[in-house]
């Protein structure tokens, strides 16, 4: 019977120990995406994440920087807006319906600033903001 138990274990081990030849992804730093409002009136967010889920839509208020996702990037590409997001519209409302003025599908990154919000390195946390013009809407 011990000897059993021994071989079964011993089986188990090498069997739950064999390389699966994927290198594991690497939890990165927390993301936080935001948009610059600075067009002349509110707007509303909606999108997906590279994922295929969608996220929630949010209100972007006029004069305002809103913080719209918070997630956590991987490795190898970590915070860049491409690397976690698919597509972002941005939308009017009319008293019925949402309409699409602006949308980025696939992200651009070169249109994304990346900024700290204090003087302390923080290598755990990015912040992604895109500016947001009356010229860019449609």
């Amino acid at each position: 019977m011990k000897l059993k138990l021994q071989l079964f274990l011993l089986g188990w081990l090498f069997l739950g120990c064999r390389d699966s030849g994927e290198f594991p992804s690497a939890a990165g730093p927390y993301v936080y995406y935001y948009i610059n409002n600075q067009t002349s009136r509110d707007l509303f967010t909606s999108g997906s994440f590279n994922s295929g889920n969608d996220f929630d839509t949010v209100v972007l208020p006029y004069g305002m920087t809103t913080n719209f996702i918070f997630t956590q990037a991987y490795y190898p590409e970590f915070g860049k807006p491409s690397a976690s997001l698919n597509l972002i519209n941005l939308m009017d409302q009319d008293s019925i319906n949402y309409k699409v003025v602006y949308s980025q599908e696939p992200l651009i990154d070169s249109l994304w600033e990346t900024h700290d919000y204090d003087s302390i390195p923080n290598f755990s946390e990015e912040h992604w903001t895109l500016t947001v013009v009356d010229s860019m809407l449609q």
